[in-house]
């Protein structure tokens, strides 16, 4: 009769066998994992960058904005002084 003889040898090389795969499929999945990870991290460094990009711009626009506002109000004071000046040089005639 032909039996099925499994001895010590032949269970240890299927189980370990058996080991190699799942740890290999593991490993393969944590590099999958990580891949994802740093394809997001890039993503968010790319949106990061826009941000700050614009957050630059934003700030140089109130800065500009803020100088123009300087400006016409300087302009602004000038004209009331004039129109003050010559009110006063009709009040005196």
């Amino acid at each position: 009769m032909n039996e099925l003889v499994i001895d010590f040898k032949f269970a240890f090389q299927a189980a370990w066998a058996i080991l190699t795969a799942a740890l290999w499929i593991y490993i393969k999945h944590v590099a999958d994992r990580l891949a994802a990870a740093d394809s997001r991290a890039a993503a968010l460094q790319t949106k990061l960058h826009a941000v700050e990009v614009g957050y630059k711009a934003d700030i140089a626009a109130l800065q500009t904005n803020g100088d123009n506002t300087m400006l016409l109000l300087r302009e602004i004071r000038q004209d009331i002084k004039q129109v003050a000046d010559k009110l006063d040089r009709k009040a005196d005639k």
